[in-house]
């Protein structure tokens, strides 16, 4: 983990799925700062000054590996405007820059693989008051730049799941203002069983990362709210 990186409520995992005793390690840089969370791994490393930790951790309760799903076909075309869509499948996602796309309603949303092509976009997950989940599957890969995440219509992140079937990197994010004073990052469960997921420079997370492979984070990363983080964490 990065010089710099700030984690607040959260759980860290790495390696084997169902047992801390088994992890690759997790490495904590200079000026780390941990509060109210618990670190379960074979090898954890500290770094440098000014890294806090609790002690009395408690390991009863630790999530383990979401089920690998089986999604359906990711269909075809491309969405790169402003679109409002249902569940079904799409294709791919290459937003241009200062596009929205919209999810409406819970259900499962397919797509062959979200690429934004434009420096700021926003995606909004309507739940639109009604019980579910919102689920996207992508086939490849997920590269965003500096994204606007929102949620409207009741619920917040626990209602969001991506799984992410690329091997290599799965997930990417940079981080930045996307103006307005709104941060660029994530707010849901990201789920990657074959690949890496990496949040760059400043980009935050609300919501929890699965990585049957590994997890990279880079300077001033904010997580907020994590619930799990599986992978060798770097």
């Amino acid at each position: 983990m990065a010089q710099s990186a700030r984690l607040t409520d959260y759980v860290i995992l790495a390696g084997e799925p169902n047992s801390f005793n088994f992890g690759k390690g997790v490495y904590l840089g200079s000026f780390t700062s941990i509060s109210g969370g618990d670190i379960g791994t074979h090898n954890t490393y500290y770094d440098g000054f000014g890294i806090s930790h609790p002690g009395n951790v408690d390991y009863s309760g630790l999530p383990s590996f979401p089920p690998i799903s089986n999604p359906d076909s990711h269909g075809s075309g491309k969405i790169e405007y402003n679109t409002t869509i249902g569940p079904g499948a799409y294709g791919s996602v290459k937003l241009k820059n200062n596009k929205t796309l919209t999810f409406d309603g819970p259900g499962d949303y397919t797509f062959r693989k979200i690429d934004q092509k434009g420096s700021v976009a926003a995606f909004v997950f309507d739940i639109k008051n009604q019980p579910g989940e919102m689920r996207l599957y992508v086939h490849e890969e997920v590269d965003l730049k500096k994204l606007e995440v929102s949620i409207v219509g009741g619920g917040d992140a626990s209602r969001i799941i991506l799984e992410i079937h690329e091997n290599g990197d799965a997930f990417e994010i940079e981080g930045g203002s996307c103006g307005g004073g709104v941060s660029s990052g994530w707010k849901g469960t990201i789920w990657a069983p074959y690949g890496e997921i990496r949040f760059k420079s400043s980009a935050e997370l609300e919501g929890a990362m699965y990585s049957g492979v590994k997890v990279r984070t880079e300077y001033k990363g904010v997580f907020t709210k994590v619930w799990g983080v599986f992978g060798s964490v770097h």
